[in-house]
């Protein structure tokens, strides 16, 4: 299956070349270009070229740009393909010709797409779950607040982020989670270090708890300006405890146990959850907190009544996350799973990776209330 999904992958960017070729060669301001004849084709391959450096050296954004240019022109063909059939009047066809041919409705398609993909991107939504259990949690519900994926500054500065403290302090939480990716390999030491002052603002009944993610420190540059310590350092003083293959028991009624991250690069030193559950009082109502949704069948056939995570982005830019259901890439791209007892929350998170762009996906704090 893995083979065949890269297969895919680069019969999908070779169909996408040939097409943007094909395009760029038709478009009336490149077709004017006619002496000597190869002209035009020769400015495709430019232009095709230019996309591709673009795409693969200067960053991530230009990956986007180039794709919503695909969509664009895959817009407009299926808008010339209608209205050849609807228009009737010659002046009408003249007209949307010429529109059509140079391109312009494309790139007007294209700013639009990226306007949409940024608002989506920095406007963060609530999403709500409600769930039951039959343990006994001392209290009537106990509501969870979960920020995940953040990626600091990449789409959120300080003061954006000390508003969205506020707003879950507004919840009156029991618990706040931070699960993983907070920051990444653009995050500055000075961000890292507002952000986990800005985290002690977090007002709940039993405190805030961090869990690492990939991009927090496993991947990051050789020359990164803060190490993993120095993460735990400032969380630690601003009153956020981290869990790094640990569990907490809480109030006395329920447990926490977060997970040391997989990782790319495969953590031969994470434990197993049989592992941090064994001795733990499975009577009590569980929480796993893993920044990546694996495991679930493991999860749910060892007790665990609740795991929440993130890492998806719920595919951040569309098609991403219906290739990764169809692959079966992530145990579970977004939302709630049910197995038995047993709920799997997976969040698309606060903020986005690489760029600042959302498409078919949205920024969100999740807010779970237990009954």
């Amino acid at each position: 299956m893995y083979y065949f999904f890269i297969i895919l992958l680069i019969l999908i960017m070779l169909l996408s070349i040939a097409y943007l070729y094909i395009h760029f060669k038709n478009l009336s301001w490149i077709r004017c270009f006619t002496h000597p004849a190869w002209l035009p084709n020769l400015l495709a391959i430019f232009l095709v070229a230019l996309c591709l450096v673009l795409t693969f050296s200067v960053s991530a954004s230009a990956l986007i740009i180039t794709l919503f240019l695909i969509y664009a022109f895959v817009i407009s063909d299926i808008l010339h393909l209608l209205l050849r059939r609807v228009l009737r009047k010659d002046t009408q066809k003249n007209l949307w010709s010429r529109i059509y041919s140079s391109g312009i409705l494309a790139f007007l398609i294209t700013i639009c797409l990226l306007i949409f993909s940024y608002y989506n991107a920095i406007h963060v939504v609530t999403k709500e779950y409600a769930l039951h259990t039959e343990k006994d949690l001392q209290s009537n519900q106990l509501t969870i607040a979960v920020i995940t994926d953040l990626h600091m500054d990449t789409t959120m500065n300080i003061k954006k982020l000390e508003e969205y403290c506020t707003q879950i302090n507004e919840k009156n939480p029991d618990i706040i989670l931070l699960l993983g990716d907070i920051f990444d390999e653009s995050t500055s030491k000075e961000s890292m270090e507002l952000a986990c002052e800005a985290f002690s603002t977090l007002s709940s009944t039993f405190g805030t708890y961090y869990v690492f993610g990939n991009h927090d420190v496993n991947i990051r540059r050789p020359l990164a300006s803060f190490s993993k310590e120095d993460i735990i350092s400032n969380l630690t003083k601003n009153n956020v405890t981290v869990l790094d293959d640990e569990s907490v028991l809480i109030n006395h009624s329920f447990y926490l146990i977060g997970r040391s991250d997989v990782s790319f690069f495969q953590n031969s030193n994470r434990k197993t959850i049989a592992q941090l559950l064994e001795p733990l009082d499975t009577n009590k109502y569980m929480i796993l907190l893993d920044h990546q949704p694996l495991e679930t069948e493991t999860a749910a056939s060892l007790g665990v009544d609740l795991q929440l995570s993130g890492h998806t982005h719920g595919g951040q830019i569309w098609p991403t996350g219906t290739i990764a259901k169809l692959f079966q890439i992530n145990e579970i791209n977004y939302g709630l799973k049910e197995i038995g007892d047993y709920k799997a929350i997976v969040s698309s998170g606060i903020g986005a990776w690489g760029y600042p762009l959302r498409l078919g996906s949205k920024s969100e704090i999740v807010i779970i209330t237990v009954e």
